[in-house]
């Protein structure tokens, strides 16, 4: 199921003045920037009667804000009843519950008070923060390591799980908490080139399912480094991206933390989602008494080169392409390839027969969903479009669609082995010329159907129109904040450090001095890129 990111009543606040911009059915309300990083918790109350001021007073949300979860005030008395009412929130047993939006929003809650045959409404305005956004320095989160048995850092490796225990310093509802968590963990080395530099990635596996600063409760995150991207956003750009597509795109969700282990402090990271089906997350689940069981399926070049694999067991190929399923599990003992792999495989040549043949694909795919799909990915001038981490997934019954996004640190410009800059088709054409097959062929396919390459084309449009006002604001009012943020890591990690196996920035970009220079780049690129697209795409 394509998940939602917020109500559509609920109204967005980023500092960029007055101005009001509009998507889809939501409204995007402009505020100040000191408006999200102060409290706006008040009453509204007049003419109070006197017999209900005490019961009032103890009914005032003391938060300055709400981030997590919040227990509402309850009374003593138990001759007064009272009822709490959110029209953007749900309450479940007297606790408020966190709405996890992409924009600070104000809200209101009402408390219905009673006594005898008297009622009074206490209205208060709540003003509800997205752990989306980067924090204020003040309160940037820190999780907190420990490794078993005298382990150091060095000692996690790729392979397998190291155990170890956490607790999380962070800021809940306006106060400032040192949360142990309940559930040990495993923690090991994730990623394929990137694990050989010396800020490292992780995935945390706990042994329990645990919900980390208002994230849905999983056992699996994943911890980036983005040690190549030097704006340490170019991640976080493709999952905002996503989650202002919750009709067709299933977005992942995330914070900016900082991390230590055994006290030791390890940078900047970013907390994210590991892509699976779960269900507190994704709440997809394959049956495996079905051919069309529901699959999750990776392109994935590495996991062949690295013999992963087992050809027409976990994975096939199509076009020599290597497609690998990650969902069901492949070793589970109700998982049989002739039935399951057979389906799959056969769907999938299905719908690359259908787009040689330009008729019939509607039937097989999402084409809402795999426009904004590589729309989305042709924006950010993803090199990996054809080569890895680009995922596809099929429920029971339903047509075949592409998401999540994923791996966007050699994306908007950072890369020196591509031609990398703003201009230029990617995901579609054969722009290396002498590559072979580093386009995408459902892309490439798709774009020479008149009809899907008209709706692409309108789309485009609409994303320059109406959602790049929105990223832009979004990377305006987190500008600041992300430059204060980043001082901690860069004392760690220089901006000139780009040491490991390799360094695929580019030169220009190895030269800036600031921090500042490399965010200011990665929005220019978007709009320059936007703006090429839309003056290019009929040129082809």
């Amino acid at each position: 199921m394509i998940q939602t990111f917020m109500n559509n009543k609920i109204k967005f606040l980023i500092a960029i003045g007055a101005l009001i911009l509009s998507s889809c059915d939501l409204s995007f309300v402009a505020s100040s920037t000191s408006t999200m990083e102060t409290s706006t918790t008040t009453s509204e109350i007049s003419s109070i009667p006197v017999d209900f001021s005490s019961q009032i007073e103890a009914l005032t949300i003391d938060a300055d804000y709400i981030n997590e979860n919040y227990l509402l005030p309850t009374l003593a008395d138990s001759g007064t009843m009272v009822s709490w009412s959110c029209e953007d929130m749900k309450i479940d047993d007297g606790v408020l519950v966190y709405s996890n939006p992409s924009f600070d929003y104000l809200t209101s809650i009402d408390a219905t008070i009673s006594k005898g045959g008297s009622a009074y409404t206490h209205t208060q305005s709540l003003l509800v923060k997205s752990q989306r956004n980067a924090p204020i320095t003040s309160e940037m989160p820190q999780l907190n390591l420990t490794l078993a048995n005298d382990l150091q850092e060095p000692d996690i490796y790729y392979e397998d799980y190291i155990r170890g225990v956490a607790n999380l310093d962070h800021t809940v509802n306006g106060a400032r908490e040192n949360t142990p968590l309940i559930s040990p963990f495993g923690i090991r080395i994730r990623g394929n080139s990137t694990r050989y530099f010396p800020k490292r990635s992780y995935r945390l596996r706990f042994d329990q399912n645990t919900a980390l600063l208002g994230m849905a409760a999983a056992k699996n995150y994943i911890l980036l480094a983005n040690h190549i991207d030097k704006s340490l956003i170019r991640n976080g750009v493709a999952q905002f991206l996503s989650y202002l597509y919750p009709e067709t795109m299933h977005p992942l969700d995330f914070r900016f933390i900082e991390l230590t282990i055994n006290r030791e402090y390890m940078g900047q990271y970013f907390m994210m989602e590991r892509v699976e089906f779960q269900k507190n997350r994704w709440n997809i689940e394959s049956d495996l008494m079905l051919d069309d069981a529901g699959f999750l399926l990776e392109l994935d070049y590495r996991a062949f080169e690295n013999g992963d694999g087992v050809e027409d067991g976990n994975f096939f190929w199509l076009d020599y392409r290597p497609y690998f399923i990650r969902e069901p599990d492949y070793v589970d003992p109700l998982y049989v390839p002739a039935r399951h792999t057979r389906y799959i495989k056969e769907y999938m040549f299905s719908v690359n027969d259908a787009l040689n043949n330009g008729l019939g694909y509607e039937l097989l795919i999402d084409v809402d969903n795999f426009i904004d799909f590589f729309m989305l990915q042709e924006i950010m001038k993803n090199v990996d479009v054809n080569f890895g981490s680009l995922y596809l997934f099929k429920e029971t019954g339903q047509p075949l669609r592409m998401s999540p996004l994923w791996d966007f640190d050699i994306s908007l410009g950072n890369g020196d082995y591509f031609p990398s800059q703003a201009e230029g088709h990617w995901g579609w054409t054969d722009f290396w010329g002498d590559f072979d097959n580093n386009n995408n062929l459902f892309f490439t396919k798709l774009m020479e159907i008149p009809t899907f390459r008209n709706q692409f084309i309108a789309r485009l449009n609409d994303f320059q129109n109406r959602v790049l006002p929105i990223l832009n604001a979004w990377l305006d009012a987190n500008h600041q904040r992300l430059i204060d943020n980043a001082a901690r890591n860069l004392e760690k990690w220089p901006l000139e450090l780009c040491d490991g196996p390799w360094c695929p920035i580019p030169i220009e970009q190895r030269e800036f001095e600031t921090y500042e220079q490399h965010l200011d780049f990665v929005k220019n690129f978007i709009n320059t890129r936007v703006e090429w697209m839309l003056n290019n795409i009929t040129l082809l």
